[in-house]
């Protein structure tokens, strides 16, 4: 189960979607009606990583992958979206909480 917000990272691009709800999700994944790629994730606000298709019919679908991120590791990911948007002070950008650093994806 999706603990909302939550953002969704594409294979090989740095830029991150935020989904505040599920509704919102549910919006957003009929603008990916193609589908997504093996290595799109979404991250929840706990941290747990979610696989978004489903190998069986290859279709759009959010599966546990029982793994979870690291803060620092969201981090990571969060200065590359923010360099990639151009934001200055990404550098320097720094979060206490999984939460925190993923609502800060929607500033």
């Amino acid at each position: 189960m999706v603990i909302w917000p939550a953002i969704v990272k594409f294979d090989g691009d740095p830029e991150l979607d935020y989904i505040s709800d599920e509704k919102k999700w549910e919006i957003e994944s009929e603008l990916h009606y193609l589908g997504y790629q093996d290595k799109d994730i979404l991250i929840d606000s706990t941290g747990t990583i979610f696989s978004l298709n489903d190998p069986s019919n290859n279709s759009t679908k959010v599966i546990n992958s029982n793994k979870t991120i690291a803060v620092d590791a969201l981090l990571d990911l969060i200065k590359a979206h923010q360099s990639s948007l151009g934001l200055c002070c990404a550098a320097k950008v720094g979060f206490n909480s999984i939460k925190e650093a993923i609502n800060s994806v929607k500033e």
